[in-house]
């Protein structure tokens, strides 16, 4: 189904059923699926939309923040406030119902880990810088290390999933289909 009068980029769920995107002009949009109730959900656009947490008051972004920040993933309170810095190109998933999180590094080299989140949050402690390196990743109480690539957590804590490709060749090296 097409929502009429609306036009973006990247869209998302919001747990009540909005639908969260960003405009052509870069900010960040909220609007009922029939179309209705169109209004702003940041007050500072972004680069790219990223996720919105499951309990929907966080939502997940690439940006540049104001006035001379390093572009990076910021999580962003949907109710006021300023962003919280996650850190730079790091892939991030919640589970269903929010009780887990993935985090994928650049710098992990094929390694994802999954975080359990306290009781009703939606962010596990950060310092100000964000995540630095897999190290302070690791740290994280309760993270367990996967060692694949972009793991996706379930709602149960010892579920997850994954993926592998391999590749085919003949005698002369050309992928075979």
């Amino acid at each position: 189904m097409q929502v009429l009068n609306v036009e973006g980029r990247q869209p998302r769920f919001g747990p009540g059923g909005e639908i969260f995107f960003r405009g052509t002009d870069g900010f960040v949009y909220r609007v009922r699926p029939d179309g209705t109730d169109l209004h702003e959900a940041l007050e500072q656009p972004i680069l790219m939309l990223r996720a919105v947490s499951p309990d929907g008051r966080w939502l997940l972004g690439w940006s540049r923040p104001p006035g001379n920040g390093v572009t990076a993933v910021h999580a962003f309170p949907l109710g006021g406030g300023p962003p919280v810095r996650i850190g730079n190109r790091i892939r991030w998933q919640w589970s269903p119902g929010g009780r887990f999180l993935s985090i994928a590094l650049p710098f992990a080299e094929g390694r994802t880990y999954i975080v359990p989140l306290p009781p009703r949050q939606a962010l596990p402690a950060i310092s100000a810088d964000g995540f630095l390196s897999e190290e302070d990743v690791a740290r994280l109480p309760g993270a367990r290390r996967i060692d694949a690539l972009r793991a996706v957590p379930s709602p149960i804590s010892d579920v997850y999933a994954f993926f592998r490709s391999t590749t085919q060749r003949n005698l002369y090296r050309i992928p075979i289909p």
